[in-house]
């Protein structure tokens, strides 16, 4: 397919119509980038684009370019839906140092109609040969094979009856009834959503026709989602057939609890299927020597010795769950004890120091995957029926 972005050699140039975002007394100005430009710190960025999708249908696309960072830098995209109105944004990590070669994937949700891509960095940045081109399911879940090679012993299975209290989506992915899934959450929910998984989930459920939708806001939880005029935007105006809850921002105000069971019961009411995603890693949490990040660790027991803000969320989260006969997705145990198990730096899998990167992403898609695989399962652990 023909790629919907595409520069060859260096951007830079008037006739690239990228632009350079360039901060003044506290307001943004936007200048065309050109090649001196390309030393600064800051963000530069295409023009807003088309994505030569359905509307109303999502799509997976291949991003590849090379790049040179002299500091900490992000490749990103920006998503835009028909009015105009900013969506839930994709980004992922460019290493500093030398230049190299990136081959990423992204899943693009049914709202978006066009999109920006730009690379945010903090010192001189240099990019080329970009292009953006859209994939099948199929050609998504092998990159995300490829990826997951890096994932050595990565060994989790989901409880057999994860499904239990989710029968019309268990049915809807085996028979291929159409089905709006909508995470909701925080950024840590934004990434487990942009790990690719729906390609594995699509494989997996070779008849499914289902729609992911992303309904995320930055160190969000349901303390502002339960309000009457965000619950409409945020969950009832995508109109869920399944509502995924998940972040680590649910439960930092005294009533969080109570926002997260309230924002449970209305959308059952509506006759929405729910259930709790428990929070996928964040900050490291091991003893190190901060004279030397890069250093292997020893193994270490995230349940014993993890943060302690993330395991006092999971507790709770998990209680309610029981109490409220919901399904716990449980993301934080498998994930964390591998990260502690692997002797990694924390580096190996976050592009900063919450937040996950390409490789950590496909952790958490990997397990995602292991939950919708359980669809396929009767309580008790006898197989459905096809």
């Amino acid at each position: 397919m023909r790629a919907v972005i595409s520069f060859r050699g260096a951007v830079h140039g008037c006739n690239s119509k990228w632009e350079y975002v360039l901060e003044e007394s506290g307001r943004k100005r936007f200048v065309p980038y050109t090649a001196a430009r390309r030393k600064l710190p800051g963000r530069i960025q295409s023009a807003i684009f088309s994505l030569d999708k359905a509307v109303g249908a999502d799509a997976y696309y291949r991003l590849t370019f090379t790049c040179e960072a002299e500091k900490h830098c992000y490749w990103w995209i920006d998503y835009y839906d028909g009015a105009g109105q900013l969506l839930p944004d994709c980004n992922g990590q460019v290493l500093p140092g030398r230049q190299r070669y990136y081959d990423e994937v992204v899943y693009v949700n049914r709202l978006a109609v066009s999109a920006q891509l730009a690379f945010v960095s903090k010192g001189a940045v240099r990019v080329a040969n970009i292009s953006l081109r859209k994939i099948t399911a199929r050609q998504a879940a092998q990159w995300c094979d490829r990826i997951a090679t890096q994932l050595p012993g990565l060994d989790f299975q989901a409880p057999q009856d994860a499904f239990r209290d989710l029968p019309r989506t268990a049915r809807a992915l085996q028979k291929g009834t159409p089905w709006n899934i909508v995470m909701l959450g925080d950024s840590i929910v934004n990434d487990t959503y942009h790990s690719v998984f729906q390609a594995l989930v699509s494989r997996e459920f070779p008849r499914a026709r289902t729609n992911f939708v992303n309904s995320v806001r930055g160190g969000t939880g349901c303390w502002y989602y339960c309000q009457e005029e965000n619950f409409q935007k945020y969950i009832q105006d995508l109109q869920p057939d399944l509502l995924l809850i998940g972040g680590i921002s649910n439960l930092n105000l005294p009533s969080g609890l109570d926002d997260l069971g309230a924002v449970v019961r209305r959308a059952r009411a509506a006759g929405c299927e729910c259930a709790i995603m428990s929070p996928g890693p964040s900050v490291d949490w091991r003893a190190q020597d901060a004279s030397a990040p890069e250093a292997p660790l020893p193994a270490s027991d995230w349940s014993q010795s993890g943060d302690q803000k993330n395991r006092d969320i999971y507790q709770q989260e998990r209680e309610m769950a029981m109490t409220q006969a919901l399904p716990f997705w449980d993301l934080s145990l498998p994930a964390n004890q591998y990260r502690g198990q692997s002797g990694m730096p924390w580096g190996h899998f976050n592009r900063d120091p919450i937040h996950s990167n390409t490789l950590g992403k496909q952790q958490l898609g990997r397990i995602m995957l292991e939950f919708f695989k359980t669809a396929k399962m009767l309580p008790g652990g006898a197989p459905a029926e096809p």
